[in-house]
């Protein structure tokens, strides 16, 4: 009987056993999915950061073409009013010689420069209502089409 007392506690232990062993291997298994993930996280969140460093990387280098096309385009844009307020003082020396002409020369000068200014801050139905149709270059092109046939 004591042998018998024995070997059920042995087959009680080993069956505890190995319903434990099923529970680790478990436990075990749910870490490893876990850290299988973050792994898997982690080497995405890497690769969003390289692309977002180089797309900044491209941003910051594409400033300095930005400004020099703006520097560019400024420059141009005084050499050419320049160029028209010479050619404009050699093609006029009658005009600067009366106060009257020079203020005239230079208020025209100061709303051309302040229609320069605000030319694409108005809208094309306002140019049209002030514009007459006659100076349009294109009011040939905006008359309504002849009546069907």
């Amino acid at each position: 009987t004591d042998l018998q007392a024995l070997l059920e506690s042995l087959q009680k232990e080993k069956s505890r056993q190995v319903l434990l062993e099923g529970q680790v291997n478990g436990h075990l298994q749910g870490h490893l999915d876990e850290i299988y993930h973050l792994k898997q996280n982690l080497a995405c969140t890497k690769e969003r950061i390289v692309y977002l460093s180089c797309e900044r990387a491209k941003e910051i280098w594409s400033w300095p073409q930005d400004i020099l096309c703006h520097l560019t385009s400024l420059l141009l844009t005084l050499a050419t009013v320049l160029l028209v307020l010479l050619s404009g003082t050699c093609a006029c020396p009658l005009l600067l010689h009366l106060r009257l002409h020079t203020c005239t020369m230079l208020l025209l000068l100061g709303l051309s420069t302040l229609a320069w200014q605000k030319w694409h801050a108005i809208s094309a139905p306002e140019w049209q209502a002030w514009v007459p149709s006659r100076w349009r270059w294109f009011a040939r092109a905006s008359r309504p089409p002849p009546k069907g046939p």
